[in-house]
């Protein structure tokens, strides 16, 4: 990465943190209604009793990890001058293994 691409990285990664705690908060707000609308019809959720939580509480936690990653990464650039520091076994970095996606997981892609 040379230093023109510096401020575009840097637009980018709070564009994508924007968009990523919109998400979180839209997550949030389905999880509570969905918590409502059960305990109106007086019924658990199904999948959390099988699962342990619900399909919500994962997405939360899991959008929680990458709002966490997100700011990491932005911490990084504005330390380093614009240029992101991997950290030992992250994806990309030298010597890192591929890493496998936490079962039952699927990736988030956030539409723009």
């Amino acid at each position: 990465m040379n230093n023109h691409d510096t401020p575009r990285l840097r637009a980018e990664t709070i564009d994508t943190l924007s968009r990523a705690r919109r998400l979180l908060d839209s997550l949030e707000e389905a999880r509570e209604e969905t918590q409502r609308h059960l305990a109106r019809l007086r019924r658990p959720d199904a999948y959390a009793t099988v699962a342990g939580r619900s399909a919500l509480d994962t997405a939360v936690l899991s959008t929680r990890r990458m709002i966490e990653t997100l700011e990491r990464v932005s911490d990084r650039l504005i330390s380093s001058g614009g240029e992101p520091a991997q950290a030992p076994g992250a994806p990309g970095a030298p010597g890192a293994a591929a890493a496998a996606p936490a079962p039952g997981l699927r990736t988030l892609t956030l539409a723009r």
